[in-house]
């Protein structure tokens, strides 16, 4: 895989979610609150810095390994429909 930095596509909100795609080919799915609730969201709780102004990341999907994805070919901007997901 090519080493690529930062985030390579735009970030979309979707309530208290923000999506985005990262340069390891991961979907990652954030609490707009972060930390500052108090409370860790969701079923990742990895997260090296729990502060009141740090990220709270509720999930990752690693399209690379789940999908079958690689950065040379992927075409993917997280589009947020509602309460209901992405695509």
């Amino acid at each position: 895989m090519t080493s690529r930095p930062g985030c390579l596509f735009l970030p979309n909100r979707g309530g208290k979610r923000l999506y985005y795609v990262n340069n390891r080919a991961e979907l990652v799915c954030l609490d707009t609150e972060g930390f500052l609730d108090g409370k860790n969201d969701g079923p990742f709780q990895d997260e090296t810095r729990k502060g009141p102004t740090d990220a709270d990341i509720i999930w990752k999907l690693d399209m690379m390994k789940e999908l079958g994805v690689y950065s040379e070919t992927w075409r993917i901007h997280p589009r947020y429909w509602g309460g209901s997901g992405f695509c």
